[in-house]
């Protein structure tokens, strides 16, 4: 004798792996499971479907996340919590069941934590409480080490091991600083600090550029005494125009120099560099010229050589090397030099025939990009 309830059940699974009946389709999620099928009304006056079947076609309105959540609304109210209660739960990492949401919520193509940032940003409540945060302590320390990781990666591209790096070829090869690029918090801060916004949108001349870099120069000095390039240059600068020892501590105690001691140190070791090139210039062919020299040492007006005063400075001779490219030992030969200036019958160089470029050479120099009438 069968069962009953056992033939029910094997109908109706066989139902529904035969497949889909009226309006009804199996999805595989379990045995005997249906789902509705998304299909358009039908006029079912000649089919003789009664509402009941008409109701199971028929998908209702999609609802907005609002209409959602205020469904949800009431279970908070009964439970007597807020729903920014439950966020704060969720939000704490100590709570180890809440867990995977925060990692979701702070994968990096999450923008819902943004989301509610500009929320909070754009409303003048939210707007003073993100403030009141910003000041708190714990606000504080956020943008702090925001800015102290940007000034440890300034470290590494301005240290230098000593002022022996700092040579001409140092200066006159330094790329500008792009401190806009590569610190954009703390920069930003700076330009804020510099200039209002009324002076910002009417104020055309008169940038903080110049001086926020020279401050993010200062900053860096401050930071790691390694950090001397501008500190050295500027340095040399001073002591270069007349500046005393004191302006010149001065200056080092604001972070915009380095130490008197330090620029004497540095220019020992620029002569020494320079010795150097000359070796390297006066071991080839070149050229040596030298010229009486006459240097102002001293700031005071009264020193300064006035017409009613005499001025105080240090006379000499300075000699200058160059290097003459392409030149061979035998057109550095000076005995024919002299034979051709003791000829009687030499009347010296003329321009045209000995100084005047010639056409092909013209030709030569156009092509480099060079303008001929710069080397007359």
């Amino acid at each position: 004798m069968s069962n009953p309830s056992k033939n029910t059940r094997k109908q109706c699974q066989n139902e529904c792996n035969d497949g889909p009946a009226q309006g009804l389709q199996h999805d595989g999620r379990g045995e005997g499971y249906l789902a509705a099928v998304e299909q358009p009304l039908a006029d079912t006056s000649d089919a003789g479907l009664g509402p009941k079947q008409t109701a199971m076609n028929t998908r209702a309105a999609r609802r907005s996340l609002a209409m959602k959540i205020s469904k949800l609304l009431p279970y908070f109210k009964n439970m007597y919590i807020s729903p920014f209660d439950m966020i704060t739960v969720l939000l704490d990492e100590s709570n180890k069941e809440f867990r995977v949401y925060c990692s979701e919520l702070y994968k990096k193509d999450n923008k819902k934590i943004f989301s509610i940032l500009d929320c909070l940003a754009a409303s003048d409540s939210g707007h003073s409480k993100l403030a009141l945060w910003l000041k708190s302590p714990t606000g504080t320390k956020f943008y702090k080490d925001f800015i102290e990781e940007e000034m440890d990666s300034l470290h590494d591209n301005y240290k230098l091991k000593g002022l022996q790096r700092i040579t001409p070829e140092y200066i006159e090869n330094q790329e500008p600083d792009d401190f806009v690029h590569d610190a954009p918090f703390t920069m930003g801060l700076l330009r804020c600090a510099a200039h209002s916004k009324q002076q910002e949108e009417e104020n055309i001349k008169k940038k903080p550029d110049q001086v926020c870099n020279t401050v993010m120069r200062q900053l860096l000095y401050q930071c790691s005494n390694r950090c001397l390039g501008f500190a050295a240059e500027f340095g040399l600068f001073l002591w270069a125009s007349g500046s005393s020892c004191a302006i010149i501590d001065a200056a080092h105690a604001l972070g915009l120099s380095i130490s008197y001691p330090s620029v004497m140190h540095n220019l020992t070791a620029l002569s020494v560099h320079c010795m150097g090139l000359a070796k390297d210039v006066a071991s080839a062919p070149h050229a040596f010229c030298y010229d009486n020299i006459n240097l102002s040492t001293s700031i005071h007006v009264e020193q300064q050589g006035l017409s009613s005063t005499s001025g105080k400075v240090t006379s000499g001779t300075l000699g200058i090397l160059y290097k003459l490219p392409n030149a061979t030992p035998e057109i550095m030969e000076l005995q024919p030099i002299l034979d051709r200036m003791r000829d009687p019958n030499y009347h010296g160089l003329d321009f045209a025939k000995d100084l005047r470029l010639t056409e092909e050479q013209l030709d030569v120099l156009s092509s480099q990009g060079l303008n001929p009438w710069d080397l007359h």
